[in-house]
């Protein structure tokens, strides 16, 4: 029993269980498909009175417009159908694109291995081969100076030979000879011919100066034998003076030019090494490049790999929403549309025929229902109250 106050759900009729169907599939055509907000308009007008009629009951414009609501399905249908492929052709795509960017990014970390290992092999050499020039610049200095401390006890040599050569030549021999005819300037060059050979060498007595610069100053057949064996010491003595500067540079011609090979060939080895260090500092710059050039091609293809698989991911995406728009399409236009569309009408239920002593019991149970709720009415007194 039902209290008053309380209202009774009634079920929805079969028209409006068909007019929900046919707004929800107006909204589902309108939310897949981009219309004109004038064709949602009579779209959502018109399919209650075409797809709302059962199959049996339409006449031919209903027909029609069931038609063209099928058209618009299968457009849609078309346009998803296409969308799912567009989306799995782009992932195939970038699926199909993966292995020759996977193989890329495999041979740019090849080549960068090498390069690496190629630039080290450079770098190595490169420091072997700057020493190698710093020890042959140093040996070429050494030599050099060798050659300058050699050549100078041979410079020193043959100057001190060219010195008392020239008292020979130019002091010694004239007098000798008696060539100097002016007794003065005889005089004269005598005393500086002592004077050059005190200060060439402090071991000449004072007396046997004096003899000489007496026995120079006679013309030679005035000289006694005495002058003749002073004048002779002299000469042996010079004689013995310039016998070693000889032997110095007799053996300095062979020493000087010995260390002058030596400058030689070490300039020569400094050549070389020069060439080397060069060709080295080429290889190791080339190394360098080639190497930032694989670090590079490296990072792009490690990059497109990563796009790549972010594509990937997005196609995959793109596949699934596409599938699933296709999917909920089905569900809620193109299923309800075939469900709608082949819909009959429903076949008339017969009135039951009623008995005349059903009809009166009826009566009474509806009477006494009435009765029943009336009780619950707090407005109402009933008798058995009043009595009470």
């Amino acid at each position: 029993m039902v209290a008053k106050g309380i209202k009774r759900k009634s079920e929805p009729t079969e028209a409006e269980v068909t007019a929900d169907k046919c707004k929800s599939l107006a909204t589902a055509i309108t939310d897949s498909a981009t219309l004109p907000s004038d064709v949602v308009a009579i779209l959502t007008d018109l399919l209650p009175h075409s797809l709302g009629q059962p199959k049996d009951k339409r006449h031919r414009f209903q027909e029609q417009a069931v038609h063209a609501t099928d058209r618009v399905i299968q457009g849609i249908e078309e346009s998803l159908k296409k969308k799912i492929e567009d989306a799995k052709n782009e992932l195939h795509e970038a699926k199909h694109r993966a292995a020759p960017c996977e193989a890329a990014v495999t041979e740019a970390e090849e080549k960068l291995r090498t390069a690496k290992e190629t630039f080290a092999r450079e770098t190595k050499a490169l420091a072997q081969t700057a020493l190698a020039f710093r020890a042959a610049r140093n040996a070429v200095q050494d030599a050099l100076k060798a050659q300058e401390s050699g050549d100078e006890e041979f410079k020193v040599a043959a100057q001190k030979k060219s010195e008392l050569q020239a008292i020979i030549d130019d002091s010694i021999t004239p007098l000798q000879a008696g060539a100097v005819e002016d007794l003065e300037v005889c005089k004269e060059q005598c005393k500086a011919l002592v004077a050059t050979l005190k200060e060439l060498d402090g071991t000449f007595d004072e007396a046997m100066l004096m003899v000489l610069e007496s026995s120079f100053a006679k013309v030679p057949t005035a000289r006694s034998m005495f002058d003749t064996m002073a004048i002779g010491q002299l000469d042996k003595y010079m004689a013995e003076k310039i016998q070693p500067l000889d032997a110095t540079l007799q053996s300095g011609e062979v020493g000087k030019q010995q260390r002058a090979a030596d400058v030689q060939a070490a300039q020569k080895s400094l050549e070389v090494a020069t060439g080397t260090q060069m060709l080295g500092s080429q290889a190791f710059e080339t190394a360098w490049n080639t190497r930032n050039s694989n670090e590079s091609t490296l990072k792009e293809a490690r990059k497109a790999g990563r796009d790549l698989t972010a594509q990937t991911k997005e196609s995959g995406k793109a596949v699934y929403a596409a599938e699933a728009d296709y999917d909920v399409f089905l569900d809620c236009a193109r299923k309800p549309f075939e469900e709608l569309k082949e819909r009959l009408a429903p076949e008339p239920v017969p009135e039951p025929v009623v008995e005349p002593a059903a009809l009166d019991m009826e009566t009474t149970s509806a009477t006494n229902e009435v009765t029943e709720d009336a009780k619950f009415d707090a407005g109402v007194a009933m008798p058995e109250a009043i009595a009470a």
